[in-house]
């Protein structure tokens, strides 16, 4: 990752800012122009437009882009670029915050909706997967950073 970045929604809450501080991390309102980790809470995603959903999740796509959403989420569907929802949030297990603040609240379950396979070869630049292999799974091979547009 070449750059942190936070949401400027999420820099604002207490949280935000001490972790910007701790992290060094640029404040942001909408996707940076190049790749990097962005944080953000979950509840400001899940509150924003479909336009602005659209444009992170566009962002998200580029090679070495990432959106990392951190609690708190707020119950129910979210509709917008991606249907998706947070089922229950009830039974969690809670703690008091510590000094820093930065754990509250630990997933009392995690329910996968959607699995993927390990890719055949790692998509990187510099990969050691045969030419036959990379030809037979090329849709793979297109998202390596140095092919990918």
């Amino acid at each position: 990752m070449s750059e942190l970045h936070m949401m400027a929604a999420f820099a604002a809450q207490a949280r935000g800012r001490r972790l910007k501080d701790m992290l060094g991390a640029a404040v942001c309102s909408a996707p940076p122009g190049g790749p990097g980790l962005v944080l953000g809470a979950g509840q400001d995603y899940q509150g924003s437009r479909g336009d602005e959903q659209t444009a992170w999740l566009t962002w998200c796509a580029q090679p070495g882009s990432v959106l990392l959403l951190v609690p708190p989420f707020r119950t129910g569907a979210s509709y917008g670029p991606k249907n998706w929802g947070v089922a229950d949030l009830e039974g969690a297990p809670t703690f008091p915050a510590p000094a820093n603040g930065l754990l509250a609240q630990v997933a009392g379950e995690v329910k996968l909706l959607n699995s993927s396979a390990v890719p055949p070869f790692v998509i990187e630049d510099h990969t050691t997967a045969s030419e036959e292999l990379r030809l037979k799974h090329r849709y793979l091979d297109l998202r390596r950073p140095a092919l990918a547009p």
